[in-house]
């Protein structure tokens, strides 16, 4: 069955990496992680929406890590028959595997561990955004 939920366009909206080169820990310790979520319904049309997701790596207390890294992607998304609003939960599930893969392959070209990040609760993940109550775009 072909979803009612059409992807118009995914991109990079910020992606920064800076490595640590004062840091000189022998003992790996596990990369910090922090996910926001935001969701934009365009006023105009209710079947058209962008979702933003980002995470910062390591950026509370970069001095005592091997890096640092900000990533945020955009997806634009179209709904046929539903408002976009219904779907904002599978349009996160849609996008969050380009910000895992992106942050995974960058971790992975800068000579340090690959970051891996773990299946995550997309309702726990709005929640802690607050992106519950959807904003308005005029696009």
């Amino acid at each position: 069955m072909i979803s009612d939920l059409k992807i118009i366009n995914i991109r990079v909206e910020k992606s920064n990496f800076e490595l640590n080169t004062n840091y000189s820990q022998t003992v790996e310790k596990e990369s910090d992680l922090d996910f926001n979520v935001g969701v934009l319904v365009n006023q105009n049309n209710e079947s058209q929406g962008i979702i933003r997701i980002g995470c910062d790596v390591n950026t509370e207390n970069p001095a005592e890590s091997p890096f640092s890294m900000e990533v945020t992607m955009l997806g634009e998304f179209q709904a046929e028959g539903k408002p976009f609003k219904d779907y904002v939960i599978n349009a996160i599930s849609i996008l969050f595997p380009y910000l895992r893969t992106h942050i995974n392959t960058l971790t992975s070209i800068s000579g340090e561990d690959p970051i891996i990040i773990p299946a995550l609760n997309i309702y726990e993940l709005l929640k802690k955004s607050d992106s519950s109550s959807s904003e308005q775009n005029n696009s």
